[in-house]
């Protein structure tokens, strides 16, 4: 705390704690004890102090990833449906996680789940919009119409697409395994936030 916060709570312990341990002290021949835990307060607010960077910092894929997806597909529709895709999946994973997983606890750090999971959605993307592409050099019975079109790019990167995020969810849900609570279901809703993502 900086100076004028510890000066509040040096006139408080004169004013009205000094007093009180003196009244106490004066019944009592052994006087009295005082003992301070602050270290739960003071562990609660370091969390949220880090929690709050954290995310600031987990927000950057998102931007950078509209970027880049702009700048290769020259598509703002593309992009925006990428981000929209990532935004998205978190309260569908969040309600799955609550009502149908009916896991009660829900962390903090569930925050930082949605953008630090967005690169393997978006690479998996990446991957299917490559694929697009690729298909258009394919003879005239893949390029024919959009269906048989699709139904190639999706054989061709749908297997690539999928393992990518699979191995994210292999990953995270390492993390459940955790013996510390926040870790591990910080890392159950990732791996579920991902399968949703997929």
């Amino acid at each position: 705390c900086d100076e004028e916060q510890e000066e509040e709570v040096q006139q408080w312990a004169f004013d009205v704690l000094r007093p009180k341990l003196q009244a106490l002290g004066g019944r009592d021949e052994e006087g009295v004890d005082v003992g301070f835990a602050f270290e739960p307060l003071v562990r609660a607010t370091e969390e949220r102090e880090i929690v709050a960077t954290d995310l600031t910092l987990a927000l950057i894929p998102w931007p950078l990833g509209f970027t880049y997806f702009l700048l290769l597909t020259g598509s703002v529709f593309l992009a925006l449906a990428g981000m929209l895709q990532t935004m998205l999946a978190w309260p569908c994973a969040l309600f799955l996680y609550r009502y149908v997983f009916a896991f009660g606890h829900v962390e903090e750090l569930t925050l930082l789940a949605s953008p630090l999971t967005a690169p393997f959605s978006l690479e998996a993307a990446m991957l299917l919009v490559d694929s697009w592409r690729a298909s258009s050099l394919q003879p005239l019975a893949v390029v024919r119409s959009l269906h048989s079109r699709l139904t190639w790019v999706v054989r061709d990167a749908g297997y690539a697409s999928a393992q990518s995020i699979l191995i994210g969810v292999a990953g995270f849900a390492s993390c459940a395994l955790s013996t510390w609570l926040p870790v591990a279901h910080f890392g159950a809703f990732c791996a579920l936030l991902l399968l949703v993502q997929l």
